[in-house]
Parts: structure tokens; sequence; C-alpha cells
């Protein structure tokens, strides 16, 4: 053999060696689910929480997350922190209905006019056409 070939073989050995020895790459460790196996009510009341929100905003918060248990469903449940996104997205929403309400109430107020302005010129009585003639 040539001194080309020996190169050729000795670097597919240490190639191979090297595949032998690869690890597959570690996975994330992800947070997992809530270790306590109490109910959601409890852990919430236990908590500081009911002196941070409001308890109807809480009695919501439970209402939906405690329907068919779909908290034990998440991957991942800090409650702390669907909280603070339940109180921000509860502000939204709130936001969004009081503008809702205004747009509401100026769609319907009446336009005030007298029918005698509009019977006589169209309701055009601020515009002086003999200007533009």
């Amino acid at each position: 053999m040539n001194t080309f070939e020996l190169i050729v073989l000795e670097r597919l050995e240490n190639i191979e060696s090297l595949l032998q020895n690869l690890q597959p790459k570690p996975k994330k460790v992800r947070q997992s689910k809530m270790v306590d196996e109490r109910s959601l009510t409890d852990q919430v009341y236990q908590s500081n929480f009911i002196n941070i929100y409001s308890p109807l905003m809480i009695t919501e918060f439970l209402s939906y997350w405690n329907e068919g248990d779909r908290w034990k469903k998440e991957k991942v449940f800090d409650i702390s922190k669907r909280l603070e996104r339940w109180k921000r997205q509860q502000e939204k929403w709130d936001y969004e209905k009081i503008q809702k309400m205004n747009l509401k109430y100026v769609d319907e107020r009446p336009i005030h006019r007298e029918y005698k302005e509009v019977e006589e010129n169209g309701g055009f009585s601020k515009i002086d056409f003999n200007k533009y003639k």
C-alpha cells in the first residue's frame, strides 16, 4: 500500500471511532407539570394570590381552568404567570368592551336638524352658492 491509502484508511478509522463514541444531543429539560396534586382551587387560595387579584377575577380563572381539569392537561402550568396573563387579558377585554359601547352610543345619537331647514335648502344652509357663480 502506498502512503496515500494508509492516510485514507487511518482517517476512516478515526471517523468510525468518532461516530461510535458520538452521543445523542441531550434534550432540554422542560419544566414539568405541577408536582402538587392538590386541586387548583386549594393552591390558589392557600397562596397569596387572593390578596393580589380581585375575587371576581380569581373565580373566573378557576372556573375556566377547573373545567374538566384543563390545567392538568397543560405541559407547564405556573399559577402566578397564568394569573398575570389572565389579568392583562381581562384589562384588554374590558377596554375593548368599553370602546364598543362608546361607538354604539355615538352611532345611536340622533342628528338634530330643523325640518324647515332641510325642506328649504336641503340642509345646506351654511353654504352660499352665489359666491361660486
